[in-house]
């Protein structure tokens, strides 16, 4: 397994401070909703958590459990205990590329997708940020134009990333470690509203050159542990390379499910940067908008977007339960 600050800094991280809060809490208030989260997919959830259970904010306590494997281990250790049977619990985990399905209950949320983030690259997430942040009304030109622009470059950027998505999922099915963190995606492709630049393409080949220089650089950089992440990655990307090809044409069957929420977030953002200085260059739609303040650049991009993020009807279904004032009838499965 590769090593990194990232994964030095969870395994230095208490696990169990998540269960340590809530197992040391009263439980008098039977109609609190306890709402466990991998990280910052709070910041998509709580809102809607709010708004659908028709709950005061008072009554939702969240939990983060820094990672999806922490979240679903405290789901079986909640469930499993007779203590907790008659609290309100309820868990968020992220589908991934869903290749280590559980058998989750009624009290966990998996969302349908890769990750929250692909809820934000949505089609109706675009035309509620065209009407409200750059002022474009849905009867105006400016409007479809930049919808079908939008779901055509999506569409591409799917087509393009499906060699870096094959190439994570194989690193995944082999339970290697690959850190996307290393992979800038302004060193493959240009991103405009009319049209997607391929600097460089996403084949095997191209990956595995890229990546493998990264690890090199380290090397000489004599970056700690530089040299067991190279290790391990030689000792893995032969057989990488082996499931490559057959893993790519199931992502190509599959690029909206299999399409990773971080690389669609940058999608995202660099579609709303590009509008932003075709409008002030005066160089995309028909006449120049006013006042756009969208702040594209901000480290806080999940929870300014919120608000625009597409809401999927499972998750209204999930959280509906938790509308009722009778506790007892809202004991999650244990």
């Amino acid at each position: 397994m590769a090593i990194s600050k990232l994964s030095m800094k969870e395994s230095l991280e208490d696990k169990s401070v998540a269960w340590m809060q809530f197992s040391r809490l009263d439980f008098r208030n039977l109609q609190a909703i306890h709402c466990f989260f991998e990280g910052e997919d709070r910041k998509y959830y709580i809102n809607r958590i709010e708004d659908i259970s028709m709950k005061p904010l008072e009554e939702i306590i969240g939990y983060d459990c820094k990672g999806k494997r922490n979240v679903i281990r405290l789901w079986k250790k909640i469930k499993n205990n007779v203590k907790y049977q008659s609290v309100l619990s309820c868990f968020f985990v992220d589908k991934d590329y869903g290749l280590n399905p559980e058998d989750y209950d009624t009290s966990v949320y998996e969302t349908p997708c890769y990750s929250i983030e692909n809820l934000y690259v949505t089609r109706d997430t675009i035309k509620q940020i065209l009407v409200k942040e750059f002022g474009i009304n849905a009867i105006n030109s400016d409007y479809n134009k930049t919808l079908q622009d939008y779901d055509n470059r999506l569409n591409e950027f799917r087509n393009i990333l499906a060699g870096l998505n094959t190439f994570i999922i194989c690193f995944q099915k082999l339970s290697a470690s690959l850190d996307l963190e290393k992979f800038k995606l302004g060193d493959f492709i240009h991103i405009d509203i009319r049209e997607i630049k391929v600097l460089k393409e996403m084949s095997f080949e191209n990956i595995n050159v890229y990546y493998h220089t990264k690890l090199s650089n380290e090397c000489k950089q004599g970056k700690k542990y530089s040299e067991e992440n190279l290790q391990s990655y030689l000792d893995v990307i032969g057989s990488v390379e082996s499931i490559f090809k057959m893993e790519f044409e199931v992502v190509n069957k599959n690029l909206e499910k299999l399409s990773h929420g971080k690389l669609e977030l940058y999608f995202l953002k660099k579609i709303l940067e590009n509008l932003k200085l075709l409008n002030d260059k005066k160089n995309y739609f028909s006449l120049k908008r006013d006042n756009i303040s969208l702040d594209t650049n901000s480290k806080n991009l999940l929870s300014n977007l919120s608000k625009y993020a597409y809401t999927p009807k499972c998750l209204v279904e999930f959280l509906t339960v938790y509308q009722s004032t009778e506790s007892e009838s809202l004991i999650t499965s244990k």
